[in-house]
């Protein structure tokens, strides 16, 4: 009777063992050649000379997670920075188009701290007014912390004609955490993309459905010819694309509500990406690679108001 407990309970332990390492450590095993990111479809779409001049950033909110729920089988008792920025692509004739709009004080209370600790209203209001004077708006998938800033903008009239928002951003399944009021969505008119498509001179938006259904990668060749590709939340870390690792299934599947293999495809495509010279991935939310950025200058702190 004693050896039966003893298996039964040996057994009980090898079950949760395997539950816990399913849902957070283990990542899906990635398949070479499902997901391709044609660059050169992209670079076809561009004009040489004829992109912005500066990329520009500003911190609106930064928030913390444990390493190991950004990417699987990382330490889940070490704490790393979660950045949440917008971004400002400024032309030499004093035109910009902003990507992303982070999110505003009571998103960032619901999600991130009820304190509102990590918040900084100054920056919001400043990334209000790069808005504003944006002649173009783009968001890399419609979550919360990307949308957010349009969606709780006391100018959202003003914003919604000039915010080239696609028809899956605008109908996700996870779109009401963004908390539009009734009748904002009817201020947008969406666009239908299924295959890269240049909005702006330098930009090109490319689909790619994974993290939400929304989600795309923004392409853009500076003027002086470097390039950049945003890869939204593809990746909370850049460590994520260095090992071709998503995040735990407890986050993923659970609270994102995100198609796992897809993003793990995703991951391997961009991996030998990273390490390109005249390419720069940016990953929306690792703070130590975009100080990196703002350091060796690719990116440039703070935006260019009127």
């Amino acid at each position: 009777m004693k050896r039966f407990w003893r298996w039964l309970i040996a057994l009980v332990f090898i079950a949760l063992a395997t539950i816990a390492y399913k849902m957070l450590w283990a990542s899906p095993t990635p398949i070479a050649g499902a997901f391709n990111i044609d660059l050169q479809a992209a670079r076809g779409l561009v004009t040489d000379g004829a992109g912005p001049v500066e990329v520009r950033a500003i911190k609106v909110a930064e928030a913390s997670a444990p390493f190991g729920a950004m990417v699987a089988g990382k330490s889940l008792f070490t704490q790393k920075s979660l950045i949440i920025l917008a971004y400002q692509l400024v032309y030499a004739d004093g035109s910009a188009v902003m990507i992303d709009s982070a999110h505003d004080l009571s998103l960032h209370q619901r999600s991130f701290a009820p304190d509102g600790a990590g918040f900084d209203q100054d920056a919001f209001d400043r990334m209000q007014q790069g808005l504003r004077a944006a002649d173009l708006i783009l968001v890399t998938h419609e979550h919360l912390d990307h949308l957010g800033g349009i969606a709780q903008s006391p100018y959202l009239a003003e914003l919604a004609p000039k915010a080239w928002l696609t028809r899956a951003q605008l109908t996700g399944p996870t779109l009401s955490h963004v908390q539009f009021k009734p009748g904002d969505l009817e201020r947008f008119a969406p666009v239908d993309l299924s295959a890269p498509t240049s909005p702006a001179p330098g930009v090109v938006v490319i689909p790619a459905p994974g993290h939400s259904t929304g989600s795309q990668l923004i392409y853009v060749r500076r003027a002086d010819g470097h390039e950049f590709l945003f890869v939204g939340d593809i990746a909370w870390h850049a460590d994520a694309i260095r090992h071709s690792t998503g995040r735990p299934h407890v986050v993923s599947h659970y609270m994102l509500q995100e198609d796992r293999q897809v993003v793990a495809n995703q991951l391997l495509a961009l991996q030998p990406l990273l390490a390109k010279d005249e390419l720069t991935l940016i990953v929306a939310h690792d703070d130590a690679q975009c100080r990196d950025l703002l350091e060796r200058g690719l990116v440039v702190e703070g935006l260019k108001l009127p």
